[in-house]
């Protein structure tokens, strides 16, 4: 009985003294001087599988007058003053010649205030739903546009792509500008899909330093068989100082039951992210600009699982006639085709293009 209290008092300094234990365990020692050291655990810059509320932004009516004012030459304040004879369909852009003839409703959904074209500033940055009147869903209703103010000095404007939600402002790589992590989202046939891309304004121009893809995707509220929810969590990785780090993306999957379990499914781009790289490589294959909105309806039941909008219902020029398709654009169109074949809705009856 003598000894219990010594072999006790044994067992305590063996787990409280870090030092003495890495040295009676010479595995645990070799692990930790291979293993290199970890400056501070991985940051996380954004994680959508936490549900957020959203809330439409009020700007005051004065607000959005002296901006709109400034970025726009002429814009209607009420939907129902759209002229219903205003025609565009032969133009090569109908939504810029909607933009032109003042054809717009235009609101300010958005906002932020900080240093984006240049270090010490102090400026707001003002994300505008442009809504021109002609704009139907294939046109994700509408084009956005971002517009940097100093004061009352508008000192940038420029088309944001789909981006319409600011999620987070950042200094990534401490240059003293700031950058947005950007999103936009669209909704169809029950599947609610969010994209997102990490921008900077540096100079008053828009620059794409990461497009993120589809970084949320729920499909249960299509009815279509095996739906769930997908969302990615975006971290920091390989950080060093004054320089931009990479961004890592970390895929996650849960059933439709509440509350949701997630499970991790992969690192990188979520599978069968194909809205934003075939909307590029649509307008690449086709640079004209037109619109062919029947097109663009016609891909968007064929692919459901992507925000396709504007670019996408851009695809292709009413001018070229049948049989002039590019073969870029028919490489495109196969590589979508085979993504969506090998995505999750591989099974959902789909329309014929």
């Amino acid at each position: 009985m003598k000894t219990l209290p010594l072999i006790l008092l044994t067992f305590v300094l063996c787990f409280t003294c870090p030092d003495t234990y890495a040295v009676r365990s010479p595995r645990l020692l070799a692990q930790r001087t291979t293993s290199p050291p970890l400056k501070s655990p991985r940051e996380v810059l954004f994680d959508f599988r936490v549900e957020r509320k959203s809330a439409p932004m009020r700007i005051p009516r004065e607000t959005q007058k002296n901006v709109l004012s400034k970025v726009f030459r002429k814009y209607l304040t009420d939907e129902n003053k759209c002229n219903p004879n205003f025609e565009a369909r032969n133009a090569t852009d109908p939504l810029l010649a909607a933009r032109n003839a003042g054809q717009i409703v235009p609101s300010i959904v958005d906002m932020a205030t900080g240093s984006f074209s240049a270090p010490g500033q102090t400026e707001t940055l003002y994300v505008i739903s442009v809504s021109e009147c002609n704009a139907s869903h294939a046109d994700n209703f509408g084009t956005k546009r971002v517009a940097i103010f100093a004061g009352p000095k508008l000192i940038a404007d420029n088309d944001a792509d789909f981006n319409s939600n600011i999620v987070r402002k950042t200094d990534l790589n401490g240059d003293g500008m700031d950058e947005l992590l950007m999103t936009g989202g669209d909704v169809n046939q029950g599947i609610v899909v969010e994209i997102a891309a990490l921008l900077e304004f540096k100079g008053g121009s828009v620059r794409v330093i990461e497009d993120l893809g589809t970084v949320s995707e729920d499909s249960c509220g299509s009815g279509i068989g095996g739906s769930s929810s997908k969302a990615s969590v975006i971290s920091l990785s390989q950080v060093v100082a004054g320089r931009m780090p990479r961004l890592r993306i970390d895929n996650y999957e849960a059933s439709c039951r509440k509350p949701k379990r997630w499970r991790f499914v992969s690192t990188g781009k979520m599978s069968g992210a194909v809205a934003r790289p075939l909307g590029r490589a649509l307008r690449a294959a086709v640079p004209t600009g037109a619109v062919a909105r029947p097109l663009g309806r016609a891909l968007r039941a064929a692919v459901p699982t992507g925000a396709v909008g504007r670019p996408l219902g851009r695809a292709l020029p009413a001018s070229v006639p049948t049989g002039a398709v590019a073969r870029p654009l028919g490489r495109a169109l196969r590589a979508a085709v085979n993504q969506f074949r090998s995505g999750p809705l591989a099974t959902a009856q789909c329309s014929p293009v």
